[in-house]
């Protein structure tokens, strides 16, 4: 069942939208040809704490057919290059309330990819316009796959908005990107986020690569001096994502974070997302805002462009 916000509440997921919007502004401010992809969420991530909030999971920045999940190792040396087209997913938490968003940047000229960033873009204006109490969720994921598609491109199908929780990035309802004939509707004062993705290829995506992303499933606990010492960085996320590298920052060694995560995963205590790929390796472009569904509806992380 979807969480419904009450009054008190608001203005926690309210501010953490805000942050999150900043942030996400300052990493498309910050992110140039030649910056390791490391470099730019670690800033990110330091923006997101200075502004007061913690973060709702570790920043991403897929790169090219990678639609989500890329967040590399702390000794990680992959720049971003000529050509690429990178999507930034960043999320702020406020008292475990979330502001979730996303944008796409492309260090290139090409129309055709041009035209793929506007695609994921406008689709999310449009799914905006729809954003009211009552409106059916197949409406939102028809009004993106048309938009998409009237680009010459295809949605994502297999990913999808959702709602937002209390230190709980993905809750419902899912938001689909196509018309999934689910006629359950948006009701007041819900949480959610929309994020359409647009691509070259199918419309498909699948794990590919070695997970760095991660969340706790279990209270189980663990025999291994390294893993206790994770167990218990771990626990501060409060159920929320953590990357390899948070752990490894936290414990002062990628060796003990490696050792550790690995008896972790073994025992069924976390969950593991590797890297989605777009299947037919097409380019992946992705637009994203929270909404506080009402009336009035708030786009929580809509913020000024120089802000």
């Amino acid at each position: 069942m979807a969480m419904i916000i009450n009054e008190e509440s608001k203005e926690y997921f309210i501010h953490a939208g805000q942050i999150a919007g900043k942030a996400l502004n300052y990493a498309c401010k910050t992110i140039k040809m030649g910056m390791p992809v490391r470099e730019l969420l670690d800033k990110v991530e330091l923006k997101i704490n200075d502004l007061g909030a913690g973060l709702a999971f570790p920043a991403q920045a897929s790169i090219n057919d990678i639609a989500a999940h890329f967040c590399p190792k702390n000794d990680d040396i992959i720049e971003f290059q000529e050509g690429d087209m990178v999507k930034i997913d960043i999320g702020a938490e406020v008292e475990g309330f979330i502001g979730d968003n996303a944008r796409t940047v492309y260090f290139g000229k090409d129309p055709e990819l041009l035209k793929l960033l506007e695609a994921s873009k406008k689709a999310l204006q449009n799914a905006t316009k729809l954003v009211r109490i009552g409106t059916p969720l197949n409406l939102i994921g028809a009004e993106i796959e048309k938009t998409i598609m009237s680009f010459g491109f295809n949605p994502i199908r297999n990913l999808s908005g959702h709602g937002l929780g209390v230190y709980s990035q993905h809750d419902s309802p899912t938001i689909p990107n196509y018309d999934n004939n689910d006629t359950s509707i948006l009701e007041e004062n819900e949480m959610i986020a929309i994020e359409p993705f647009a691509t070259t290829g199918a419309g498909l995506v699948k794990n590919h690569g070695e997970a760095t992303l991660f969340s706790k499933i279990s209270d189980k606990n663990s025999r291994n001096p390294f893993a206790r010492d994770v167990l218990k960085v771990i626990n501060k996320f409060k159920g929320l994502p953590f990357s390899f590298a948070q752990i490894t920052k936290n414990i002062g060694s990628a060796n003990k974070a490696r050792i550790g995560l690995q008896d972790l995963n073994q025992l069924g205590i976390l969950h593991g997302y590797p890297p989605l790929i777009e299947k037919s390796n097409g380019i992946v472009s992705q637009h994203e805002h929270s909404f506080l569904v009402a009336d009035k509806t708030i786009i929580t992380t809509m913020v000024d462009d120089d802000e």
